[in-house]
């Protein structure tokens, strides 16, 4: 779903899009299975550590990513519609 809102973005490039999309998966896949759980393995207080800041770091990139859409739908707003109506 995520890739096609992004492809959308740019009708010209989905190819691009799609690649650089599944490369940036497959690298951030192998940094966490490579790197990350063999560093947390050792202790399942560890792991379930790693996974709560994973899910935390997702949570705050969410949040940013709407704090950003919602303020560059505000600024693209008309300037009649900023004039609050009695």
């Amino acid at each position: 779903m995520v890739t096609l809102l992004v492809m959308d973005l740019y009708p010209g490039l989905r190819g691009l899009v799609a690649s650089c999309q599944a490369f940036t998966q497959t690298m951030l896949a192998a940094l966490v299975a490579g790197v990350l759980a063999p560093m947390l393995s050792h202790d399942v207080v560890w792991l379930a550590t790693g996974q709560l800041a994973c899910a935390v770091i997702g949570l705050l990139l969410w949040l940013a990513g709407r704090s950003y859409h919602t303020s560059q739908m505000r600024r693209d707003a008309n300037a009649w519609e900023a004039i609050p109506v009695e």
